[in-house]
């Protein structure tokens, strides 16, 4: 009778550890995937004084710096990858900037701009 008993708990134990083992992989309910949005870090500051900016904006046609002041990086336009990340690295003295995104789109042959600001980045030597 106490065999019979332990062979049961022994068997509810087994089946417990082995769901558990199962669900350890999946997602919670929620969990989304990530996208590139997601995971895009910018600025990224080089230690070589470069700086690479980054946007994602995959409908935009056109994506330039612009800056409060003097700035390396002002009016320059940005490089759009096939994921939709725009790029943009250049080499960035030391000194405080503010600086937005000038995003372009033309639905149906118009122009239309959004700003994407304010940031500030403090590059340091």
């Amino acid at each position: 009778m106490q065999l019979r008993t332990l062979c049961r708990v022994a068997v509810g134990a087994g089946m417990l550890a082995l769901a558990m083992t199962a669900g350890a992989g999946a997602q919670p309910p929620n969990a989304r995937t990530l996208r590139v949005q997601d995971t895009l870090q910018s600025p990224v500051l080089g230690a070589d004084g470069q700086v690479t900016f980054q946007l994602y904006a995959p409908r935009a046609t056109e994506v330039t710096m612009r800056s409060e002041g003097p700035a390396p990086f002002a009016g320059k336009p940005l490089a759009k990858a096939d994921s939709g990340v725009w790029t943009l690295t250049v080499q960035v003295p030391a000194d405080l900037y503010i600086y937005w995104f000038d995003v372009a789109r033309r639905p149906a042959g118009r122009r239309s701009t959004a700003h994407v600001f304010p940031y500030r980045l403090t590059a340091a030597s």
